[in-house]
């Protein structure tokens, strides 16, 4: 086998791995506890796609569901940069962010 097919379709099995990893870590959901928020607008400035801020907190936006997964480096971003860890997201292999642990 001519090594540069061999090398081919070792990056086929990594980049089937890693799209494994990706469907696994896929974001389901995003929750805010907008009694908790007190809109210190970093997630909207992190990823306006998906946060929106209001006077009475921080909100989803109506199009948020369809950019998590582009988005979700972004999303993971402001779920640490939250000054008072009230974002929380759930993936589709069933783990959750859980802020109360970043403490």
């Amino acid at each position: 086998m001519d090594p540069e097919d061999r090398k081919c379709c070792c990056r086929s099995a990594e980049t089937a791995q890693r799209d494994a990893r990706d469907l696994e870590r896929r974001i389901v959901t995003v929750t805010i506890d907008t009694e908790h928020c007190v809109i210190c607008n970093a997630c909207e400035s992190i990823c306006p796609e998906v946060f929106s801020c209001r006077e009475d907190g921080a909100v989803l936006t109506a199009t948020a569901a369809e950019h998590f997964t582009a988005k979700r480096d972004m999303i993971e971003k402001a779920v640490v940069h939250c000054c008072v860890e009230v974002i929380s997201v759930r993936y589709a292999d069933g783990t959750t962010t859980d802020p109360s642990a970043r403490s």
